[in-house]
């Protein structure tokens, strides 16, 4: 567009709507020439699903006008000097991460980023739970992967097993057993991804004391135990009987489960560290070069971690019990009616 004239572009996915008065403010605040890039972090629709109103629960975006130094790809705002000065994509040569890429080289150029969520941008597709989880596993997951490396898994988990144990108490309170399910994919596939990097020992003992720990958990809960594991492998963390993937080194990324290639941050979490190249580094699980008492001690390691966060579902049995008095078979069949060609949610009050 820059190439063919435009002096500002408005770059926007093809799921997400903008409230009425959004662009006419983004425009005014684009004036500043200090300002290189204007943007929002898009809140989800309503569906009715389980995910979507799992989503619209527990990742609000909080209302405002902010400085940031992040901002998803989702909703981009700039003007063709921005663009040009800053040499734009052109240096970029990854698969993903672009936006990544561009903000912090806007922001080393001397720019500022800023995320009109006042109100923010309205998310109108339908995604599926494997899709989902596995745009926080390419965010959130990297940077907690990152933590566990250099500061050690419990303190990396610490804080996600927090969260959890919070927005259990709230399903209790809500009375909605399927937001517990959604969370422990979130939980069991974060603990899987972090196995296949070798953070928990040796990828392939830790992946089985991983699912070991599921199954015992869901023991009594065999259609809930069913559902993880075809997510599991629908996200290519594990086979289909919930033994760990055959390949975990391999990119978790499907067509599926890519989420049509639109991943974008949600919330204001920390992006993944870059390294010297400006590229997210995911290097894979180191060589391991162990003993087999050495290996059996990582294994006993994960099995610990997967178990002391686990006891958080163990604690809360009404919403395991609900889920498997009907809840299980409800998202299953909501997971098999999902249609790509009518998944997009167009009666949002906030971009009427």
């Amino acid at each position: 567009a820059f190439d063919a004239g435009a002096d500002v572009v408005l770059s926007i996915d093809c799921d997400s709507r903008l409230p009425r008065r959004w662009l006419a403010e983004a425009l005014q605040m684009l004036e500043q020439p200090q300002i290189g890039l204007i943007g929002s972090d898009p809140e989800h629709g309503l569906a009715g699903d389980a995910l979507s109103d799992y989503l619209r629960e527990f990742e609000k975006t909080p209302r405002g006008i902010v400085r940031t130094g992040f901002l998803g790809a989702g909703v981009w705002l700039l003007r063709r000097d921005v663009w040009e000065a800053s040499g734009g994509l052109s240096g970029h040569e990854q698969y993903t991460h672009e936006d990544l890429y561009f903000c912090r080289l806007l922001t080393e150029a001397g720019y500022l980023l800023a995320a009109h969520n006042d109100p923010p941008a309205t998310q109108v597709r339908r995604l599926r739970p494997a899709a989902h989880f596995n745009r926080q596993l390419r965010y959130l997951g990297f940077a907690i992967l990152g933590v566990a490396k250099s500061k050690g898994v419990e303190q990396a988990l610490s804080l996600i097993a927090g969260q959890s144990a919070a927005r259990l108490d709230t399903a209790v309170h809500l009375k909605r057993p399927a937001f517990a399910w959604l969370e422990l994919l979130w939980i069991a596939s974060l603990l899987l991804y972090l196995s296949a990097r070798g953070v928990l020992g040796r990828p392939d003992l830790a992946g089985r004391a991983v699912t070991a720990e599921l199954r015992k958990l869901l023991a009594s809960y065999p259609q809930t135990l069913q559902l993880l594991a075809g997510e599991l492998e629908a996200m290519r963390l594990a086979g289909p009987g919930l033994e760990p993937a055959p390949d975990p080194a391999c990119p978790l990324e499907t067509a599926e489960t890519a989420g049509c290639g639109n991943q974008e941050m949600t919330g204001r979490e920390e992006p993944p560290a870059l390294d010297a190249s400006g590229e997210a580094e995911d290097k894979g699980f180191p060589e391991q070069a162990q003993s087999t008492e050495q290996a059996e001690a990582g294994a006993g390691q994960a099995a610990a971690v997967a178990r002391s966060l686990f006891d958080a579902w163990r604690k809360r049995e009404t919403l395991l019990a609900g889920l498997e008095a009907g809840e299980a078979e409800k998202i299953r069949r909501e997971n098999q009616a999902f249609s790509y060609s009518e998944h997009y949610l167009e009666d949002c009050a906030e971009v009427r």
